[in-house]
């Protein structure tokens, strides 16, 4: 039987050596091996890239290792547009990615799903590179395809990471509406391409937004876009570069008159946009010589050189903006009474 000192001396012994070996154990923490440095690749897919008659509504895609997803909703460019009504839902089963739309995919039609930097590994967080699936779900695959440059009119710097759409020229489109049937993003070089096109008549433009990302001409202050007069025609050859594509700003929306606003020596009648050029016509043919009107950026303003009389003046205002949009509208405009106003330098120009 062990003495009391036997047992104090053992338990003396068996904490140095838990010590000694923990010691041993936390000198360093293993490094797992080198850094995982390459992307996510895509081992297979269905519809397979490049493949012919797909039916369905369920795309899937198989990587060689685990992924995550980054804004895929915004990120993840599917041409031609899905139009209205056929969103879709997506699902990661690792290391499994699944797309389920709401309706079946336009017949004799070929997609393109152009990922971009939305698949990335967990661990690391590499992007997939080039991950792009194309697919017909008709029996052939288009071919044509668009390319350029886009770059500022003013200095001359390249779109980076810009919006380049097209849609069918012999259809009706609202660019303040829709996003284009077709579209890509610019390079850090301003290029763009835009593959697997139908032969057709296109019309085309590029969009710089600053806030408001959804691909639409929302027509802000911080919006750039550029486009072509003519069509782009694909109609008889496999390709076409586009190299004169300008962005600058422009407001598309239509212009209107507001109410004019009197003040003490005369009176202003606001546009909602700038105004290019303008027509006035009074109603009663004695204030054509007696009452000056002259534009400045967006308005017209009048003044009344002999104004004895405090009546109002009925005229018509027709305004132009530089888009060839015209507002007309008719109002009645009142001075007060002051003795001969003659501004210097007004005189009638500015007239259509």
């Amino acid at each position: 039987m062990k003495t009391t000192s036997q047992l104090i001396h053992n338990l003396f012994t068996l904490i140095i050596s838990s010590l000694f070996f923990y010691a041993c154990a936390s000198i360093g923490t293993p490094t797992g091996g080198p850094k995982d440095e390459k992307p996510p690749i895509l081992l297979k897919s269905t519809p397979k890239d490049q493949s012919v008659n797909f039916k369905g509504k369920v795309i899937t895609l198989e990587f060689n290792e685990y992924i995550e997803l980054k804004n895929i909703k915004q990120g993840l460019l599917i041409t031609p547009n899905l139009g209205e009504g056929n969103d879709y839902e997506y699902k990661i089963t690792q290391p499994n990615l699944t797309l389920t739309f709401k309706k079946d995919l336009d017949p004799n039609t070929t997609y393109v799903f152009d990922f971009g930097d939305v698949v990335a590994d967990v661990n690391e967080k590499n992007k997939a590179e080039n991950l792009k699936l194309a697919f017909s779900t008709g029996e052939s695959i288009d071919s044509l395809f668009i390319q350029g440059i886009v770059r500022d009119l003013y200095n001359n710097k390249p779109l980076i990471k810009g919006t380049v759409g097209i849609y069918n020229a012999e259809d009706t489109f609202d660019i303040e509406k829709y996003k284009p049937l077709y579209y890509t993003k610019t390079d850090s070089l301003g290029k763009f391409k835009l593959g697997n096109l139908k032969p057709a008549l296109y019309k085309i433009y590029a969009l710089f937004e600053d806030k408001k990302k959804d691909n639409i001409y929302n027509g802000d202050v911080d919006e750039k876009i550029a486009f072509l007069d003519k069509p782009v025609d694909l109609t008889n050859r496999p390709f076409a570069i586009v190299e004169d594509l300008k962005l600058t700003s422009f407001d598309l929306k239509p212009i209107r008159l507001l109410k004019p606003r009197k003040n003490r020596h005369y009176i202003e009648w606001r546009a909602s946009k700038e105004i290019d050029s303008y027509e006035v016509k009074f109603l009663d043919s004695q204030y054509d010589t007696s009452i000056l009107h002259t534009k400045e950026k967006d308005f017209v303003r009048f003044y009344h050189t002999t104004n004895t009389t405090t009546d109002s003046v009925s005229l018509i205002l027709s305004v132009k903006d530089s888009l060839g949009n015209i507002a007309t509208d008719t109002n009645k405009i009142k001075f007060e009474q002051i003795e001969k106003i003659r501004p210097l330098g007004l005189n009638f120009s500015g007239c259509f």
